[in-house]
C-alpha cells in the first residue's frame, strides 16, 4: 500500500496574517464560550451530597 502525504505551507504577507490571527481570536472565544456553557450546565446538574449524579467531566 502506497501512502502519499503532503504538507503544505502558507507564507500571507501581512494583511492576511492580521486576518488569520482575527479568525483564531473569534474561534479561540467561541470555543471558550461554549465550554464554559457545557461546564456550567453539569456543575447546575450537580448535587453536592448526591452518589448517583452522573458525571460530566
Amino acid at each position: 500500500m502506497l501512502t502519499l502525504n503532503y504538507c503544505y505551507r502558507l507564507y500571507p504577507d501581512a494583511t492576511q496574517q492580521q486576518r488569520l490571527i482575527e479568525w483564531m481570536e473569534i474561534y479561540r472565544t467561541t470555543y471558550n464560550y461554549g465550554w464554559r456553557e457545557i461546564k456550567d450546565w453539569c456543575n447546575s446538574r450537580k448535587e453536592k451530597n448526591d452518589s448517583h449524579s452522573f458525571g460530566c467531566f
